[in-house]
C-alpha cells in the first residue's frame, strides 16, 4: 500500500494545474488563429473564382467575336460550355455609335454578366469587337 505524503499530493496537483492552464492557452490561440485564417481563406477563393470567371468570359467573348458578322441579327447566346459553368451569366451586344468613336467604323461591345455572391454587385467583362466594312479606312 502506498502512502503519498501531503507534500506529493500537492506537487501533483499543481502539474495537473499547469496542465489544464496549458491546455486552455493553447484552445485560446487555436480559436484566435481559425477566427482570422477562416475569412482571409474565404476571402481568397472568393478572389480566385473572380479571375476565373473572368479569363473564362474573356475566352467566351473571344468566342462570341469571332461568330459574330455585321449583319448578324440574331440575339447572342452563350456557348453551353459556359452557362453549364456559370448558369447565371448573361451576354449583351451594344453596337456602339460610328460618329461617337474615333475610328469611325463599326464597332460592338460585349458584355458577360454574373450576379455577385455577397454584395450584389453584378462583375462585368466587356470587349469591343471592330467590324471594318468593305471599303472602310481604319
Amino acid at each position: 500500500m502506498r502512502h503519498d505524503s501531503p507534500n506529493q499530493i500537492q506537487r501533483a496537483t499543481q502539474r495537473r494545474g499547469i496542465l489544464m492552464t496549458e491546455a486552455l492557452v493553447a484552445a485560446v490561440l487555436t480559436s484566435v488563429l481559425l477566427a482570422l485564417l477562416v475569412p482571409s481563406l474565404t476571402a481568397i477563393r472568393r478572389q480566385r473564382e473572380r479571375q476565373r470567371f473572368e479569363t473564362l468570359a474573356l475566352v467566351e467573348i473571344n468566342n462570341q467575336a469571332d461568330s459574330l458578322t455585321g449583319t448578324s441579327s440574331s440575339p447572342a447566346q452563350l456557348s453551353t460550355w459556359f452557362q453549364a459553368r456559370y448558369p447565371d451569366a448573361r451576354i449583351s451586344l451594344e453596337p456602339l455609335d460610328q460618329a461617337t468613336n474615333s475610328l469611325g467604323i463599326p464597332g460592338i461591345r460585349i458584355t458577360i454578366a454574373r450576379s455577385g455572391e455577397m454584395n450584389g454587385t453584378d462583375q462585368k467583362v466587356s470587349l469591343v469587337v471592330w467590324h471594318p466594312s468593305t471599303g472602310a479606312q481604319p
